[in-house]
């Protein structure tokens, strides 16, 4: 990466459960937490070579790993489920080179 003239980047996948602890699944939240810090500490050390490090934070995503918190739940409002689509186009923002280029040590 360090080789590209511009536009290397690196985007992390975390989670809200990185931030909110109040989730019933403590380790998995923990973790995320650790990779939130990780994509600041990441950037850092990176943007000397040009290397840009983001990441996105989705809260409850329309999948088959989560499918026991979404499906056939009543107190889930089906539109605050979101899609792998929605997740994708987050993540072609930020890998952007002309979008996302000013964004640097962030989870979003």
């Amino acid at each position: 990466m360090r080789k590209v003239d511009s536009g290397a980047n690196v985007c992390i996948v975390s989670s809200v459960g990185g931030t909110w602890p109040g989730t019933p699944i403590g380790l998995y939240g923990s973790c995320k937490a650790a990779l939130d810090n990780m994509v600041k500490w990441m950037a850092q050390e990176l943007m000397a070579d040009g290397i840009r490090v983001t990441g996105i934070a989705p809260g409850l995503i329309k999948t088959k790993f989560s499918e026991k918190l979404w499906k056939d739940n009543d107190t889930v409002r089906p539109e605050s489920v979101g899609t792998i689509e929605d997740m994708g186009a987050v993540v072609a923002t930020l890998c952007s080179s002309q979008d996302g280029r000013f964004m640097n040590g962030e989870v979003y």
